[in-house]
């Protein structure tokens, strides 16, 4: 049997719940974009979310396309985001902890699984950022993500990932000359293991531990004036190592792709708000979709 047949099943149930191809994926790629080096002054800050990505395409690991799959995800997530006076290593020490919820729905052929809920909650105990003239930057020594979202082992999709992860952060922004901006988000994935994970192909709980992962946001901007920015996002996404199952790497199931989008960055003073999308390419064990995402920002 070519193996283009036996993926489906697996990389669908893998790409919402949890891969058994192509790593963990607990960040939602490319939601931080313009600007995402330049952490708020201090005080308290809230940053809202809403993202909607869907796609229709699914690539094997030769590049193939794997016919008869669709997903769609929609999220709502809460950023609070505390800066304090309070100096470390020359910058202003912080936390932010992210609140998610997520509707998931997959079609595999003509069945189709939906589930919403809670998703993991992401908690960094430990950012400092630090500002220049002409470039700001922003480490999180660690970003956790909380296995505390809705997850049952018997569901095809499920908000929650039944794994921990923990993610160092280094975000910058550069000013480069003229109007133009430059931002990036660095991220590096060390999962955790799941050990409820039901493998379609044995009907058993495994214990599966997703590769590690390294990730980037970008976006280069031109801002017209102090209000208004637009330009070009996106994200990048490989995968480090291989997944473990019952602890056996499953070779040739590494995912990749790459993403690119215009988008828009409106500065209000305590108000700001974006709004971009997203097109992925050169996926390999992944989908390959798009997305749009709208971001609102306000500083108390």
């Amino acid at each position: 049997m070519k193996k283009a047949t036996l993926l489906p099943l697996v990389a669908l149930l893998a790409a919402v719940s949890l891969a058994v191809a192509g790593g963990g994926h607990h960040y939602p790629d490319g939601v931080e974009n313009y600007f995402s080096g330049i952490a708020p002054p201090p005080g308290f800050h809230v940053v809202n979310y809403t993202l909607y990505y869907a796609a229709d395409t699914y690539r094997d690991d030769d590049g193939n396309t794997v016919d008869g799959m669709q997903v769609n995800v929609f999220g709502e997530v809460v950023r609070f985001v505390w800066i304090s006076d309070r100096k470390v290593w020359g910058g202003n020490y912080g936390q932010h902890l992210f609140l998610i919820w997520m509707n998931q729905n997959l079609r595999p052929g003509s069945r189709s699984f939906s589930k919403s809920g809670m998703a993991d909650v992401i908690w960094s105990p430990f950012l400092v950022t630090w500002h220049g003239q002409k470039v700001h930057c922003a480490i999180s020594l660690a970003d956790i993500y909380l296995p505390v979202g809705s997850y049952d082992h018997e569901d095809p999709v499920n908000p929650g990932k039944n794994f921990w992860t923990i993610e160092p952060v280094f975000a910058v922004t550069w000013f480069p000359g003229g109007k133009w901006n430059v931002s990036a988000k660095f991220m590096y994935d060390i999962n955790g293991t799941n050990d409820e994970y039901a493998y379609w192909a044995t009907g058993r709980d495994h214990d599966l531990k997703p590769g590690q992962e390294f990730h980037v946001d970008y976006a280069v901007g031109y801002s017209f004036n102090q209000k208004w920015t637009v330009g070009l996002n996106g994200y990048l996404y490989y995968q480090v190592t291989d997944d473990e199952m019952d602890g056996r790497d499953l070779a040739d199931q590494k995912s990749r792709y790459w993403a690119a989008g215009p988008g828009v960055f409106y500065n209000a003073g305590r108000l700001k708000m974006s709004l971009t999308s997203a097109f992925e390419f050169g996926a390999r064990n992944w989908f390959e979709g798009s997305s749009v995402l709208f971001k609102l920002y306000y500083s108390f």
